[in-house]
């Protein structure tokens, strides 16, 4: 096929067998011809996007958007749910070889082995839990930023939201999970931000001064005094 392309393309070149690299780079060029014929669309990684919102976000009826991108890091490299499905898809139907020759980053058979135990479990219970906690947490600092009640009862529900759209079977919304929630998010940012001590998340209801009904205090927000 090469020959037949370099004859028709360039008829006054003297005839020459391809090397090696010839018929690798053509094996690469059909791959990927093939990949964009069977798919509606490439999927790369790595690419980041700015995206303008024209929503308000402070509205009481604002939701983000319901993708949550659940990555696996393998070789140094974080490969999104939706990439490792087509990698794993592809593997079904090709040799390891000839993956390895489309997916360069991917060099060991283990790699794949890893891709599709996490595609077949759709992430890990562990990293399921965190982004139930992060999204939690993103919501919150959205409705305090924006002065909107947000009570513990609709945190819990939209935890059990997103552990739903997860595929986490055996997640409880307990009040107990919120208190520990809590608890995690003040390690994990205990040495980010020096000043913060475990007893210092106020509850606006004992205090002179409030500005909203939520009871965790972020840095930068104005001393309180509590009431003895």
């Amino acid at each position: 096929m090469f020959n037949n392309v370099m004859r028709e393309k360039y008829p006054e070149l003297t005839e020459t067998e391809p090397s090696s690299n010839d018929h690798e780079m053509t094996d690469q060029l059909l791959l990927l011809f093939n990949q964009l014929l069977s798919s509606a669309k490439l999927l790369v990684d790595h690419i980041l996007t700015l995206e303008f919102n024209e929503y308000d976000n402070c509205s009481g009826d604002y939701q983000e958007e319901d993708k949550i991108d659940i990555t696996l890091n393998i070789g140094g490299i974080n490969y999104f749910l939706e990439t490792m499905s087509a990698i794993v898809e592809f593997s079904k139907s090709s040799t390891f070889p000839t993956l390895r020759r489309l997916y360069r980053q991917i060099k060991l058979k283990e790699q794949l082995r890893r891709m599709k135990q996490y595609v077949t479990a759709q992430g890990t219970k562990s990293r399921k839990l965190e982004l139930v906690d992060d999204v939690v947490y993103t919501e919150f600092i959205r409705s305090r930023e924006c002065h909107l009640p947000k009570h513990g009862s609709d945190l819990r529900r939209l935890a059990f939201k997103i552990a739903q759209d997860l595929n986490t079977v055996d997640f409880t919304e307990s009040h107990q999970w919120l208190l520990k929630s809590a608890e995690n998010f003040v390690k994990r940012v205990r040495n980010t931000i020096s000043d913060f001590a475990e007893d210092h998340a106020l509850n606006s209801r004992t205090v002179m001064k409030a500005a909203s009904v939520m009871t965790i205090h972020p840095r930068g927000h104005q001393q309180k005094l509590v009431k003895k």
